[in-house]
């Protein structure tokens, strides 16, 4: 895949263009895919977290990691659309239906390497002509309680259950946990 580079402060007046009335330039054009995929992956990631963060209060990390394995698939089922696939991908997955493979590989090295993990994104152009968007999972203090270094015994009992083949847990405040990711079909 080719990496695409987003200048979205690039001023849409060149040239060949006239300003707009009254001398100002004209606001840049967005990636309709783009903004698309944007709107998707924010508004999975903000729902993920609001759902996780009332599971935890209202009946602790067992509770949590029950609301997790069933809320975060039916999430990212709302969050897509026709045309649009969204989803979460890490390369240690607690789920082994959210391996990151392909592109979605690629996306998460890159975002590794990333200096601001706030802000960084990743888009490609993919081979079959679909836009492929992620975003970075970052570790915030709430993921901690059942993704961190050492979590409580109940936690761990409960993971062996829900998650045999766990391999998310060991993560640092501030340590890349995985992409959201979205991905747009071609234009028909």
């Amino acid at each position: 895949a080719r990496i695409l580079v987003c200048v979205l402060g690039a001023s849409a007046c060149g040239p060949d263009e006239p300003a707009a009335p009254g001398g100002r330039a004209t606001a840049p054009a967005v990636e309709p895919r783009l903004e698309r995929a944007k709107q998707a992956v924010g508004g999975f990631k903000r729902e993920l977290k609001a759902a996780l963060s009332a599971a935890l209060a209202e009946g602790g990390p067992r509770h949590a990691l029950t609301v997790c394995q069933k809320e975060a698939p039916r999430l990212a089922a709302a969050a897509s659309a026709a045309g649009l696939t969204v989803g979460r991908a890490t390369l240690r997955p607690r789920n082994q239906a959210n391996l990151a493979e392909g592109w979605k590989r690629e996306a998460h090295a890159s975002l590794e390497q990333a200096k601001d993990r706030q802000t960084a994104t990743y888009t490609a152009e993919l081979p079959s002509g679909a836009f492929a968007y992620a975003e970075q999972l970052v570790i915030d203090t709430v993921c901690l309680t059942c993704h961190g270094a050492s979590v409580a015994s109940d936690v761990a009992v409960a993971l062996r259950e829900l998650y045999p083949d766990d391999r998310a847990t060991g993560y640092a405040l501030g340590d890349l946990r995985g992409i959201a990711w979205a991905e747009v079909a071609p234009a028909p």
